[in-house]
């Protein structure tokens, strides 16, 4: 088999419905001693692991399908900020299915862990991504955190607020890092329903590469489609945005 059929492969592993990811993964869970704040977690991925995320081109968000110029794969870009999931069930309501290798060690912050997202809060001076916290994350100071309420703009927000907050950092075996992102656990949001794990990235073209898409195994027509369906539902859920917005 040459290269480019391996490249055609897509990785279709299925998730255990399990509420430990970091486990699940053999990811690296690195605990840090804060004296504000108490211990924090920080999660590591090595090199190696594969990401997963489906998108589609949205020209007002600056969405747009291009050819990877190191693997000749099409794509959708990443832009400098983007949410991925950790296996193809994972994101596959949400549009055309890509999945990543990670090519660099990327480090984020464990917010569903209560020291830890109140080590991100007290470095956060902007009252608009704190009020997100409160209402988005569950978070209260000093007090273990309520349900997550997502809402696809606000969340957007604070994850983008983490690429561009340089105070962000921790201290790993004596070097100063800049957190890349956030990861979190299956999370409750009310009424027996739960949001699957979740994962945010800064400059995710930085630290990963393209091995497979949609793009390589689906027709153009089923390509079509999955972009009209996706386009449907997002425009649904900003008109529910806006709605919630305006209570």
């Amino acid at each position: 088999m040459n290269n480019l059929s391996l490249l055609c492969i897509m990785i279709e592993e299925k998730w255990t419905n399990s509420t430990n990811i970091v486990d699940e993964l053999g990811l690296n869970l690195i605990e840090l001693d804060n004296p504000e704040e108490g211990r924090i977690q920080i999660v590591e991925i090595l090199p190696g692991k594969i990401l997963h995320r489906a998108d589609i081109p949205i020209a007002a968000v600056g969405k747009e399908i291009i050819t990877d110029p190191e693997t000749g794969i099409k794509r959708v870009n990443l832009g400098n900020m983007n949410f991925f999931g950790f296996y193809p069930e994972h994101v596959e309501e949400y549009g055309i299915k890509h999945q990543y290798e990670v090519t660099t060690p990327i480090y984020l912050f464990k917010i569903d862990h209560a020291n830890t997202l109140e080590y991100v809060a007290n470095r956060i001076t902007n009252k608009d991504i704190l009020k997100i916290l409160k209402y988005r994350y569950g978070y209260v100071k000093g007090q273990n955190q309520g349900e997550r309420d997502p809402m696809y703009s606000q969340d957007q927000e604070f994850a983008r607020s983490i690429c561009t907050n340089d105070s962000l950092v921790v201290n790993i075996n004596n070097e100063l890092v800049k957190l890349d992102g956030y990861i979190s656990d299956t999370r409750s949001i009310g009424v027996g329903a739960e949001l699957i794990p979740e994962m945010t990235l800064c400059n995710p073209d930085t630290k990963l590469k393209i091995i497979a898409s949609d793009f390589q195994v689906k027709s153009d027509k089923e390509i079509q489609k999955i972009i009209d369906d996706e386009n449907k539902r997002y425009l649904e859920q900003q008109r529910k945005e806006a709605e919630k917005k305006a209570r």
